[in-house]
């Protein structure tokens, strides 16, 4: 028999997703459009699958959201004539946000992969609690 605790806890985290990030939405609302975006047949989900699917597109969805800026994003920021370093100076994004560039598998100069990476957390912007 499976453990019936998961429910309580299944339930917890379902609860605390819905009132977080979308709370405007109806319960049937909520779970259809979370449905709607699932790459499979609800049916066959395990609880903890359904629920980080279900957390997932809560946040994705959510009027607070806020995507994280990339390490471009950034830098553009702070230095507004950085295209001309990302179009090619030869400089490695890595190199700029502390990490050597021979840890980059990618390194070719422009290194747009890099440059479209999430920028570290401490770059992010910080919301007033």
């Amino acid at each position: 028999m499976r453990d019936v605790n998961r429910i309580d806890a299944f339930c917890q985290r379902l609860a605390a997703a819905w009132k977080t990030y979308v709370p405007d939405q109806r319960f049937g609302q909520f779970m259809m459009n979370v449905f709607g975006g699932l790459g499979r047949d609800p049916f066959f989900y395990e609880e903890e699958e359904m629920i980080r699917e279900i957390e997932a597109w809560a946040i994705l969805n959510s009027p607070y959201y806020k995507p994280p800026k990339s390490r471009l994003d950034i830098l553009q920021e702070k230095f507004p004539k950085v295209n001309s370093i990302y179009d090619g100076a030869g400089i490695c994004v890595n190199s700029i946000f502390g990490e050597g560039t021979e840890d980059c598998e990618n390194f070719t100069g422009g290194c747009k992969e890099c440059w479209m990476k999430a920028a570290p957390e401490e770059y992010q912007d910080k919301e007033d609690e």
